[in-house]
């Protein structure tokens, strides 16, 4: 696929770039890191909009409304964008940072789950 190259082209454009940067210019590194990242999301977006279609349009024929999906689907972009942060913050140094946004992030999808768990209670019991 087109966008995989593309993709692993910017990865690996990013990595010579911030290994480097590492060397001398730590700071711009952590920089050189967020900047792959974004062009790697704007590159991948239309394919990560395809995907999303594809999953309610499954879910619609299995019967699954949208309302159950809509949490499974956050959950899973919060824990996307939860392990990119925490990749950052790592590679800058700061793994106390890192730390708290993997707490953050699981909150956050306890929060978002929860109204889907709540459901499933109603439906066993």
């Amino acid at each position: 696929m087109e966008i995989v190259l593309k993709v692993c082209a910017i990865a690996v454009v990013g990595a010579l770039s911030v290994t480097v940067l590492k060397r001398s210019l730590s700071e711009m590194a952590v920089a050189a890191t967020v900047t792959t990242l974004i062009v790697i999301v704007l590159t991948s977006a239309g394919l990560i909009g395809t995907v999303i279609k594809l999953v309610y349009e499954l879910a619609g024929r299995a019967g699954i409304s949208s309302e159950l999906l809509q949490p499974l689907i956050k959950c899973v972009g919060i824990s996307i964008v939860t392990k990119l942060g925490c990749d950052v913050c790592r590679d800058g140094g700061v793994s106390s940072a890192a730390t708290y946004i993997e707490f953050v992030g699981g909150a956050a999808a306890i929060v978002i789950a929860a109204p889907l768990m709540m459901t499933v209670l109603d439906m066993i019991t």
